[in-house]
């Protein structure tokens, strides 16, 4: 029996010798605790918790050097480790050194049976660096989308004060220009009644009326082209006088499946979308070569969905960006203004679709 104790114990101590060797040379920071106090430490360890000898750390108690964030959860853990012998996950904490500095570590632990008591053999590796590095990635991404939203703000104030500005001249095309014209007109109209018998006369202001016609005209299309009147009595209205003026100017049937009656948008929203259609159909003439086009405009639970879609030859979003895709980055920003968002389904042969949504 002694000779039986002797073999074992010397066979312990063998087995505790090549622990030490094995675990003393790691690289990476191991201890074990027992009873909730450190019992031993490796070289690597003792450095990172800053301790100058293994006796400044052994015998201390383990939450004491556990940031006060995550003493609650670590006590937790050596809990389930050291009286239910139940393997923990790996955690991401913080340690706090001899002096008391903070250091992040990932912390990974086993049940362990160390000098006839239970416990916990501890691996940690320092992450200071990598937490650095990700707080440091989280904060350009911070200040990215700081500064993208402040291009989105300016760009949004630069629509905004276009549009001030378009219907400014609008308004002045309107009533000045257009008291001008009338005048004129009518002043043409007077010279034909006061000389009846002149016909050179006659003909000539004949050809001045109707260049005054045509320039009333066009000074019609470009105040319904700068401000549409019909955008006054909201987004539906405007919608449809497009698709008509779209129909007439180009050919191309334009179906109108408008189910948002009773959508009332301020006027900043709806001027939004109505230049998102203006620049789909605008595409839709000069590349899409289509045979027909669908507008449509619904409510989809909170949010307003408006698609405009054409049965075209489509074509590879990717290039079109590269090439001309300034019309689509305006038509995406207005949205995005919005808290929206547009997306384009398009597909060399299939057509185009393109669908924005904001909330209401």
């Amino acid at each position: 029996m002694l000779a039986d104790r002797q073999r074992h114990e010397a066979a312990l101590a063998e087995s505790e010798q090549r622990f030490r060797q094995v675990v003393e040379n790691a690289p990476d920071p191991i201890f074990i605790q027992t009873g909730g106090y450190f019992a031993y430490a490796n070289a690597a360890a003792l450095d990172l918790f800053g301790a100058g000898s293994k006796d400044s750390l052994l015998g201390r108690r383990v939450l004491d050097r556990i940031h006060p964030d995550y003493r609650e959860i670590v006590a937790e853990r050596m809990r389930r480790l050291d009286q239910e012998q139940q393997k923990v996950p790996p955690l991401e904490e913080r340690i706090l050194r001899m002096d008391d500095s903070p250091v992040d570590v990932e912390v990974s632990a086993v049940p362990f049976h160390y000098r006839g008591r239970d416990g916990a053999l501890v691996f940690l590796r320092n992450i200071t660096k990598r937490k650095q590095a990700d707080s440091a990635v989280r904060a350009s991404q911070a200040s990215l989308a700081l500064s993208r939203q402040k291009l989105r703000n300016l760009s949004a104030h630069n629509q905004f004060m276009l549009e001030q500005e378009r219907r400014s001249i609008a308004r002045e095309i309107h009533d000045e220009l257009g008291q001008l014209l009338t005048a004129l007109k009518m002043e043409c109209a007077l010279l034909q009644r006061t000389y009846p018998g002149d016909q050179l006369l006659q003909k000539k202001v004949d050809g001045m009326r109707s260049l005054l016609d045509n320039t009333i005209s066009v000074a019609r299309y470009v105040v319904s082209n700068l401000r549409p009147p019909a955008l006054d009595h909201g987004i539906i209205p405007a919608i449809e006088w497009l698709a008509e003026d779209f129909s007439l100017r180009w050919e191309i049937p334009c179906h109108l499946e408008l189910d948002a009656d009773d959508i009332l948008l301020d006027d900043t929203r709806a001027t939004a979308l109505f230049r998102i259609v203006q620049e789909s159909l605008t595409n839709v003439a000069r590349h899409a070569m289509a045979t027909q086009v669908v507008i449509t405009l619904r409510r989809q639970g909170s949010l307003l969905q408006l698609r405009v879609q054409d049965d075209g030859r489509g074509f590879v979003p990717e290039v079109v960006a590269k090439e001309r895709g300034f019309g689509l980055q305006g038509m995406r920003e207005r949205a995005i203004a919005f808290d929206g968002s547009m997306q384009v389904a398009a597909n060399p042969g299939t057509g185009t679709a393109v669908t924005v949504e904001i909330p209401l």
